[in-house]
């Protein structure tokens, strides 16, 4: 029996509907939420007002109804989706029905030329997707700037008003597995919602379903997206020997991956060392031969022998760097090394003995020289959140993103710097931890009871663990006894700040550790781990750093306007020119909802930031509810965490109002 499933009978049903390229946007944000969102979050993705979102959601609501799909509003929490009918919510993102973005247009427009694989009339693509010639080639240079331009460098070829793709049929194949991943729905059997006529819910069933007991008895272990990828690479196999388009022999001495020494591995070392991946593999093809009453070619089996070898390289368990080495490439141990460097120099980030950061990133640069990216778009909005409460580290993802781009010669992009961001998060606090030793180092003086004292310190172990080292307990009258042990801070249980003066902090708290005293306590550990964390500034540094002089504007602003405000203003107090555009600076969100940008100048400039606060909130992009706007200048980006928590500091517009 081959696989197969026939959309038509949804086509009839739903023709009727259309919903426009933002509400199917913020069904897809939902979908991959897992839970609520409120307004306020979905307005600030979808760059648009909360009233607009409402909007949005009644006209989906009404149009959705009869097909099983429902936004319920909760009270007082925000949105949720629920999908009664998974088949109909997939239809909705057929790229034959839905051709209103640029990206859906990209992708159509490659999967036509990928299944065409001759010459193909741009007349015939302007009729089929109903846009003009103009839109047309902008959207054809689009496909040869990811496709061509950068790897999997497919060549987009050009005669007259025809075009047609470089007959490749590997690169061909990997970037249809990619944009499969990319259209994965992790929240349902069916899985991917960019179906084609050969590939389908039946088919991926079937597959998923003998790929399990085959990795189950050779015992392999993948993790979500590898089972994902597998199962796509198997179903890409069979469709495109089914359209007539094998690989045959093409594969001869092609290169698949990177030996251990950095050789190139052509596909028959690949198969002679990859062993127990070779015999499931073939495993797998058996089954799915009988199932299907199909012959494929043995290359097809070194083409999947190459790709589950890849995968299970990347899950490769073993912390230790050696372990790791031993799996990966010489040259992406290089091109590790050097980032590790870089990161040392430009942002005084060590992570060169992190053998927990360094696996990360090896195995990381070996999936990206192999074209084997993980791309999960429902963890964004968790991302996002991250990105608030650590905006220096995601300034290192942009960079970082940046030279993996260059490196890898790939287009990467947010959804890159989505991946790096917990990992630099990670490798940020095991430095931390080193630099911390057994913990920062608190003293606590007590004028309770023994008992109360004694429940008062294995409160602070409960809530603090590992990050404080409790000296103590003091009494609160033996000020020698609490110096001798030279904490960074001191907890005590009476107002001793009314009669003893300390050179650190001291807070009053109660036993209890109660939800303010957590607050408080935890404001000053994080200025004492910051210290330990980013280059101090010199004291006249940051004295000119904290008279941030406000610029007002009454007007509702754009970002071009706050920025002329800034540089005029950085003009006229130290006649420094600089450009209003935004695009000449990088830029951060802070959590108090201001954009951060900045720029670096060379050692000689003076480390400088000026502000503008809006009396209107404003929308830049996707940020939405923005007030107010940061420019600072540095001498290079070793300051950069430093200002970047003053910044924030200094952005809270509620003292500002009261000033």
């Amino acid at each position: 029996m081959k696989p197969g499933f026939n959309f038509s009978i949804w086509s009839v049903i739903m023709e009727t509907l259309t919903l426009h390229a933002r509400q199917r946007k913020l069904l897809y944000i939902l979908n991959y939420k897992h839970g609520i969102m409120t307004g306020k979050e979905l307005s600030s993705q979808l760059g648009v007002s909360e009233r607009t979102i409402r909007s949005d959601i009644a006209e989906i609501n009404r149009l959705m109804k009869a097909y099983g799909t429902q936004i319920n509003s909760l009270h007082g929490k925000g949105y949720c989706l629920e999908v009664a009918d998974r088949l109909a919510f997939h239809h909705l993102f057929l790229e034959k029905e839905n051709l209103q973005t640029k990206e859906d247009r990209i992708r159509y427009l490659i999967l036509k030329l990928i299944s065409e694989n001759d010459w193909y009339d741009l007349g015939l693509l302007e009729d089929e997707m109903f846009i003009s010639r103009t839109t047309l080639e902008n959207d054809m240079k689009a496909v040869k700037n990811r496709f061509s331009d950068r790897k999997p460098h497919l060549a987009l070829l050009r005669r007259g008003t025809h075009v047609k793709l470089e007959e490749d049929e590997i690169k061909k194949r990997n970037i249809l597995i990619r944009l499969y991943c990319e259209n994965w729905d992790y929240d349902s059997r069916d899985g991917i919602i960019l179906k084609e006529d050969l590939i389908n819910h039946e088919m991926l069933n079937q597959i998923r379903l003998v790929l399990k007991d085959v990795l189950r008895k050779y015992r392999i272990d993948l993790d979500d997206f590898g089972l994902i990828y597998m199962i796509l690479a198997v179903a890409v196999s069979y469709s495109r020997v089914q359209s007539g388009f094998g690989i045959g022999s093409k594969m001869g001495g092609r290169t698949l991956g990177l030996s251990a020494s950095g050789r190139p591995e052509t596909e028959a070392l690949l198969l002679a060392s990859s062993g127990i991946s070779a015999e499931a593999v073939r495993q797998i093809f058996e089954q799915l031969r009988q199932t299907w009453d199909l012959e494929p070619d043995v290359s097809e089996q070194r083409w999947i022998t190459g790709i589950l070898k890849q995968l299970c390289t990347q899950n490769f368990t073993d912390t230790k760097r050696g372990a790791v080495l031993e799996h990966t490439s010489a040259t992406c141990e290089i091109l590790v090394e050097q980032l590790l460097q870089e990161l040392n120099a430009e942002y005084l980030l060590d992570f060169r003995l992190d053998d927990s950061f360094c696996k990360d990133m090896l195995l990381h640069v070996q999936a990206l020289m192999n074209g084997m990216i993980s791309v999960q778009l429902q963890s964004k909005h968790l991302t996002d959140k991250l990105r608030l409460q650590h905006p220096y580290l995601s300034c290192v993802a942009q960079y970082l993103c940046e030279r993996l781009e260059q490196i890898c010669e790939l287009e990467l992009g947010l959804e890159e710097e989505n991946y790096l961001l917990p990992l630099l998060i990670s490798g940020q606090k095991h430095d931390l931890e080193q630099k911390r030793g057994r913990g920062i180092q608190v003293a606590v003086a007590s004028h309770m009871n023994s008992s109360l004292t004694g429940y008062f310190i294995g409160r602070l172990r409960e809530v603090y663990g590992g990050r404080i080292d409790i000296k103590g307990p003091f009494p609160i009258y033996d000020r020698q006894r609490i110096d001798r042990a030279e904490p960074a801070l001191v907890l005590t249980t009476a107002q001793m700040d009314a009669f003893r003066r300390f050179d650190v902090p001291v807070i009053t708290v109660s036993p209890l550790i109660e939800a303010e005293d957590q607050k408080r306590i935890n404001e000053h550990l994080k200025r004492i781990e910051d210290d330990l964390l980013y280059q101090k500034l010199s004291a006249r540094q940051e004295a000119g750093l904290r008279e941030l002089e406000w610029q007002r504007i009454d007007e509702k602003p754009d970002i071009s306007e706050l920025l002329s405000v800034l540089t005029n203003h950085i003009k006229a107090s130290r006649g420094l020119e600089l450009n209003p555009v935004a695009d000449s600076y990088r830029h951060v969100v802070l959590k108090n909802n201001v954009v951060f940008f900045y720029i670096e100048l060379g050692r000689d400039a003076d480390l400088s930031m000026d502000g503008a606060i809006c009396k209107n909130t404003f929308s830049w992009g996707h940020n939405r509810n923005l007030r107010g706007a940061i420019l600072a200048v540095l001498p290079d980006k070793k300051q950069l965490g430093r200002v970047l928590v003053l910044a924030e500091e200094l952005s809270d517009f509620e003292a500002i109002s009261l000033r």
